[in-house]
């Protein structure tokens, strides 16, 4: 259990029989049904984007400003990765999206938060909270990125919220 894991199985919902929904592009796009061998091989390719798009995020951080320019070419080249890819996968599946948004995205935050368990949801919440604190601060001093980190960080820290409610839950 973990925070790619967590993001991973967001991306999927279990139907009764051995099949599952895949949701590519997350909760806004369309549902296609896959088979559990598909789920599992999807899952693999998803733990393996994530894991790169992490560590890119990171060394565009670290690293100068020339490489960052690669990197965010690199960013658009694992984007092209993912929807050819995920064409690939889905060009011949049902399409199933009856559902209204706030119950795929219901659950896919509980899949989420499930998935990652107790100690990363409960993190991330902690996290968001002590970026939203100070935030609040910026925005008592009338600073403009005061309104920006409390609309950002307060958002996360509901959705984070949320992560921790689910994952105690099972």
């Amino acid at each position: 259990m973990g925070y790619i894991s967590g993001l991973t199985n967001s991306s999927f919902k279990k139907l009764n029989d051995d099949r599952f929904i895949f949701f590519p592009y997350g909760i806004i796009g369309y549902g296609y049904i896959v088979s559990k061998e598909e789920k599992e091989n999807i899952a693999s390719f998803l733990c393996k984007y994530y894991l790169i798009i992490f560590t890119g995020i990171v060394l565009l951080f670290l690293l100068s400003f020339i490489i960052k320019l690669y990197l965010l070419f690199s960013f658009l080249l694992l984007t092209i990765w993912y929807s050819v890819k995920v064409n690939k996968i889905i060009r011949h599946k049902e399409v199933v999206t009856k559902e209204k948004l706030t119950k795929r995205m219901r659950s896919s935050i509980k899949n989420m938060g499930q998935s990652m368990g107790k100690f990363i949801s409960c993190l991330l919440f902690l996290g968001s909270l002590s970026l939203l604190i100070p935030s609040l601060w910026l925005l008592i001093r009338r600073n403009i990125a005061g309104i920006v980190g409390v609309l950002f960080f307060g958002l996360t820290s509901f959705f984070t919220l949320f992560l921790v409610i689910y994952s105690f839950k099972k």
